[in-house]
């Protein structure tokens, strides 16, 4: 997903260190995965990672609406998009926006192709990191 960082915070010197981005569903602050260097400010390619496994009627609801949407409080994230795949395994591929295509673990069979889904996860469980690294 191309993103345009704005800022790299840190609430004390030895905490985990977030991203606050402008991206194309909205703006967004998640937390820099511990593995990566932080961003570069301005424009750029990210990888989302989600620690969390798709529970249908948990954190993960079928919906009629037909808009990708991101939306962020402050101990939550929430999505709306697409199944565009899903795995034997479980993995589901949700399609956010054009250049985004987010993996998720969920219970197999738990998900079916072309549904449309809303996500309520918890912030700290979607981490970001800058495309490759």
């Amino acid at each position: 997903m191309r993103v345009d960082v704005l800022a790299v915070e840190r609430e004390d010197e030895d905490g985990p260190r977030w991203a606050v981005m402008s991206t194309a569903l909205g703006r967004a602050r998640l937390r820099v995965h511990p593995r990566c260097a932080s961003p570069a400010l301005g424009a750029q390619s990210i990888e989302l990672d989600v620690d969390e496994r798709l529970e249908l009627g948990g954190n993960a609801q079928r919906t009629d609406e037909r808009s990708p949407r991101w939306t962020q409080h402050d101990d939550a994230i929430e999505w709306i998009g697409s199944v565009e795949e899903v795995e034997d395994e479980g993995l589901v591929y949700l399609r956010l926006a054009p250049d985004c295509l987010v993996t998720i673990e969920a219970a197999p069979d738990a998900f079916v192709a072309g549904e449309w889904l809303h996500l309520a996860l918890r912030a700290r469980s979607v981490t970001v990191c800058a495309f490759g690294v």
